[in-house]
Formats: structure tokens, C-alpha cells, sequence
């Protein structure tokens, strides 16, 4: 019986074979990232393709390659930085659950903790002491009810307030 090399196996996962579309959107997305830096009004971004197409594979290679976390202590107290905030939609999703799920990946103490519009408030202090640059949401496909099919406008409108508050760019996967 042979014995399965899991290092190879984990070698070759890792390759990446650069399709020109690919690339084209990796600098789809840097392009964004970086007019953001100086833009007051920054794109943002829908990525969309069939399932198994390497939506996911470009989100986690972007992030792979540009995300940036540094954290300090100042004053006995733990700051952090992420320059990209990132999540994978859940089903159905909600802006409670969605405003939720932003604050414990920006690591909040207490995400379930508040009214909607204090979980909002929070959200958009901690995106600004984080210098999130850039937010990447993936399965944005769970924006729309495919059983009624229509979109979530309550979720919809909710997200275009929050990018109109932080004036960061989004890009959308799904």
C-alpha cells in the first residue's frame, strides 16, 4: 500500500496556473485597491462567473497577496490593522447578521451586542481605526431570494450606506 505524500499533495494545491482572465481581474481589483488611496469617490466591483470558475481562488489569492495586519499595545491596550475586510455571505443574508459577522471579523468584543444602529456606528468606527482599504465580499449571489426572486433590498440598501459612510471601495463575488 502506498503512503500518501501530504506535503507534495499540499505543493501542488498550491500552484497557480495564471489564466489571462485571471490576471485580468487581479488587476481589476489592485486597480481599485489603489485608486482608493487617493480618491474620494472609489469604484467598486462585480466579479461574477458560474461555480468552479475561481471566484474564491481570486479572493483568497488577492488577500494572499495584499493583506496587510499589524497589531501594537498603547497604553496596556491591544490595537490591530487590516487593510482588507473580508467575509463569505451567509444564507440568507441579513444586514443584522451581516453587521454581525463585519464586526467579529474586525474583531469587536461583543458583535451581538446593541441595537442595529449602534452594531452600524460600531462597524464604521472600527473600519476606520482598522484602515480597512478595501472590502471583499464573497457569494454575493445571497444578496437575492432565489426562492421569491428578488433582492434583498433592506440588505442592499443597508450596504450602499455603509460604503457611502466609508468611502471604501467593495468588491463583489459571486
Amino acid at each position: 500500500m502506498k503512503t500518501i505524500d501530504h506535503d507534495k499533495l499540499k505543493f501542488i494545491d498550491s500552484i497557480r496556473v495564471i489564466h489571462p482572465r485571471f490576471k485580468k481581474a487581479m488587476d481589476a481589483i489592485e486597480e481599485i485597491h489603489q485608486e482608493s488611496l487617493y480618491s474620494d469617490a472609489p469604484s467598486s466591483l462585480l466579479i461574477h462567473g458560474d461555480t468552479g470558475s475561481g471566484k474564491t481562488t481570486l479572493l483568497k489569492t488577492y488577500i494572499g497577496r495584499h493583506m496587510h495586519v499589524s497589531s501594537d499595545v498603547v497604553e496596556g491596550i491591544r490595537y490591530s490593522t487590516q487593510n482588507i475586510l473580508h467575509l463569505s455571505l451567509p444564507s440568507p443574508v441579513k444586514y443584522t447578521i451581516l453587521t454581525e459577522r463585519l464586526l467579529q471579523e474586525l474583531k469587536d468584543p461583543y458583535p451581538n451586542k446593541g441595537t442595529v444602529a449602534q452594531k452600524g456606528d460600531r462597524l464604521i468606527k472600527l473600519i476606520r481605526k482598522n484602515r480597512v482599504e478595501l472590502i471583499m465580499l464573497d457569494e454575493f449571489q445571497h444578496f437575492v431570494d432565489r426562492d421569491r426572486r428578488k433582492v434583498m433590498l433592506g440588505v442592499t440598501d443597508w450596504f450602499k450606506s455603509l460604503m457611502v459612510q466609508t468611502q471604501i471601495p467593495v468588491i463583489f463575488l459571486g
